[in-house]
């Protein structure tokens, strides 16, 4: 019995969420479920401060006290509406000099995805700094679609949310990916 609570990243629910919540209710039908969170750090923070039981999260997290295990991997596209952009695959360089229209807006220094940009920049010795900063993937997407700029997002986000049509994406180089 009882109520667990349990945090996710903003897109989850693109990617496991539900598939989790029915295995939890299975094993468990008596015991209520509340799912929350927007941010993998807000949500490890969470975890590790007793405030939740458990977490879904994006990698890489400060994973202090936390016992993490990867559920998934998905492959992270440079998207964009104009295909001019994406005729070659996207290198950290190239980015940098990108029209970038990022998410997680209020979680910009601990957002994983820009973590990992922001590790890849430093090393190549330039700097990114988006030109529009929302905090919705989908708000990204329909921006990007519009061609106010361009966005990073696994290719199954742009089919499932029905921008498949207005926007494409190439692979970055090396490959980039969210590990949930």
């Amino acid at each position: 019995g009882g109520t667990v609570a349990f945090g996710t990243f903003g897109s989850a629910h693109h990617y496991l969420l539900a598939g989790l919540i029915q295995d939890f209710r299975t094993r468990h039908p008596s015991v209520r479920v509340r799912a929350v969170g927007q941010n993998s750090a807000e949500v490890a923070d969470a975890v590790r401060e007793g405030r939740l039981e458990a977490g879904l999260v994006v990698l890489p997290i400060d994973d202090r006290g936390l016992d993490v295990r990867v559920a998934m991997r998905e492959e992270l596209l440079y998207v964009s509406a104009d295909p001019e952009r994406l005729r070659d695959p996207m290198t950290i360089e190239r980015l940098a000099d990108a029209p970038l229209i990022l998410y997680d807006a209020r979680w910009a220094n601990d957002d994983p995805m820009r973590r990992q940009l922001r590790e890849r920049a430093q090393r190549a010795g330039v700097t990114l700094e988006p030109q529009i900063e929302v905090e919705y993937i989908t708000a990204a997407l329909e921006l990007c679609a519009r061609g106010l700029g361009d966005t990073v997002s696994s290719g199954l986000i742009v089919r499932t949310r029905g921008f498949a049509r207005r926007l494409e994406g190439v692979r970055f180089e090396p490959p980039l990916h969210d590990t949930f």
